[in-house]
């Protein structure tokens, strides 16, 4: 239970962190030097502890491709790209709807079922985005007028 405590107190000053270090830098460099950094340590982790895995297929040379340009070049660069403009806290809020964007795309695209519960769960969700879409903070309203 203490790990994933941590594991959600990491994952929620990844926001307040990437906001502070984007004074420094600009997004796109933030997100290769992160990246690049934390890829190096999971592949010597790996390289270190598990050597019997260390070989990689060229079969996977497409799908590691993928990952990289749709997980983490798109996703990270309009997140830390939008973390210019609000607060850590609204980003957070946006970064956390994905379950309800997942269900409304499963239903468009897949052609999943949903039931009466599913739907109001949705409509509940999606109310409740309305307050963070329509107000904005001082800090936010600050910004856009410099």
């Amino acid at each position: 239970m203490l790990q994933i405590l941590l594991l959600y107190v990491l994952f929620g000053s990844t926001f307040t962190l990437g906001k502070l270090a984007l004074g420094y830098l600009a997004p796109l460099l933030f997100i290769g030097v992160r990246m690049v950094l934390g890829g190096a340590l999971l592949l010597g982790y790996q390289y270190y502890f598990n050597r019997s895995f260390w070989r990689f297929d060229r079969d996977d040379l497409s799908l590691f491709v993928q990952i990289i340009i749709f997980h983490i070049f798109i996703a990270y660069t309009f997140e830390f790209w939008g973390l210019q403009f609000v607060s850590a806290a609204k980003v957070s809020l946006f970064y956390n709807i994905s379950p309800f964007v997942t269900a409304l795309l499963a239903y468009l695209f897949l052609h999943e079922k949903m039931g009466i519960l599913r739907w109001v769960g949705l409509f509940i969700g999606c109310i409740g985005l309305v307050p963070m879409l329509k107000y904005q903070s001082f800090h936010e309203q600050f910004i856009f007028h410099v």
